[in-house]
């Protein structure tokens, strides 16, 4: 049996990973988003209980992440204005663009058979 990945979108803009069969555990994929892309690896534990990224006892599944792209943002002030510079131009800066859930790639394995 394969695990059934959800993504969620928060309202905060970040991308967040849960499966059904591990109710109440969220991992923050927007954490784990470097300069290239990489791939992060989430395991179960011998209990099979316990979400783990890294290391474990049971290979879930396995997020690929796209490398961190930089965008231009103008700049608000605290009730949504633009900011404009001294020549009436607006002000920007860089940001990471958020990561969107077609942004990542998902492989699955199979759950480890359970005795019952």
């Amino acid at each position: 049996m394969q695990s059934t990945p959800v993504l969620i979108v928060t309202d905060d803009i970040r991308l967040e990973l849960t499966f059904d069969e591990f109710p109440g555990q969220v991992i923050d994929l927007s954490g784990f988003q470097q300069t290239d892309s990489c791939q992060v690896r989430i395991y179960q534990n011998q209990l099979g209980e316990l979400l783990t990224v890294g290391t474990g006892f049971w290979l879930v599944a396995e997020v690929r992440l796209p490398g961190k792209v930089w965008i231009s943002e103008a700049q608000a002030d605290e009730d949504g204005n633009p900011v404009l510079d001294d020549q009436g131009n607006p002000v920007t800066r860089s940001v990471i663009r958020p990561l969107t859930v077609n942004d990542v790639q998902i492989t699955l394995w199979d759950l480890p058979e359970t005795k019952q």
